[in-house]
């Protein structure tokens, strides 16, 4: 885990950016204390077709 001053963060936001959308995690600290944490945000599941998920609970021997 990498740590970086609030005033780097702000310069350099792309590049974090880059970074965590590569895998890593960084604090980010004001003042020598941590304020902030950046990790990727979790990646979306795949919506489901309602007819699709009807089929299957009705040839699941759910009723």
């Amino acid at each position: 885990m990498d740590t970086v001053n609030l005033a780097d963060a702000k310069a350099h936001l792309n590049e974090l950016v880059d970074r965590v959308e590569a895998g890593a995690s960084i604090d980010i600290t004001r003042r020598g204390k941590p304020v902030a944490h950046l990790t990727a945000a979790a990646k979306p599941r795949k919506p489901v077709d309602a007819g699709d998920l009807v089929r299957s609970m009705r040839d699941g021997d759910r009723y």
